[in-house]
């Protein structure tokens, strides 16, 4: 990942970019929350126009596109509850296709932001034992550390996470 720090140039595409944001679709808005937030870049208008036109579109997202939006706003951290309480929905009809990685970064997008949604962590936490011999030391901890963060205790994932 290459990182930028030049605030004119991210002047420029964050309004360039709010006024074209009704025609981008999951992916350009996920990507551009994205490419904001690894390079530490906080343009609320344009996090606004990302978080607006993602609510409007949020039945079309694929889990990719909900962890990696999810993830842009915590890690600047930026909560619109709105735009959380939308992924959450959405993600619940999904949980079952999402991989571990995303699962684990939905679960430490929540926990940075310390919103709790208790339906949405325990279908991640139910998915994820599912699946736990497919997640990796980074996948764990993560999930681990999102889940002690938000005071939440799931006797049955930490159990089957110390036995992976």
């Amino acid at each position: 990942t290459i990182r930028f720090e030049d605030a004119p140039l991210f002047d420029a595409l964050a309004s360039c970019a709010i006024t074209q944001i009704s025609a981008f679709g999951p992916q350009g808005l996920t990507n551009t929350a994205w490419s904001f937030a690894v390079n530490d870049v906080l343009h609320e208008p344009l996090l606004d126009a990302i978080a607006s036109a993602a609510r409007a579109t949020i039945s079309k997202f694929l889990p990719r596109n909900l962890v990696g939006t999810a993830w842009a706003f915590a890690h600047l951290p930026v909560l619109d509850e709105h735009l959380m309480a939308a992924i959450s929905c959405s993600a619940l009809s999904l949980i079952s296709e999402f991989s571990p990685l995303e699962l684990s970064n939905t679960s430490w997008a929540y926990a940075r932001i310390a919103w709790v949604d208790a339906p949405l962590l325990a279908s991640i936490a139910a998915s994820a034992i599912l699946r736990i011999e497919q997640f990796d030391a980074q996948n764990l901890s993560n999930t681990a550390w999102a889940f002690a963060v938000l005071s939440i205790t799931d006797a049955p994932l930490m159990s089957a996470s110390s036995a992976a």
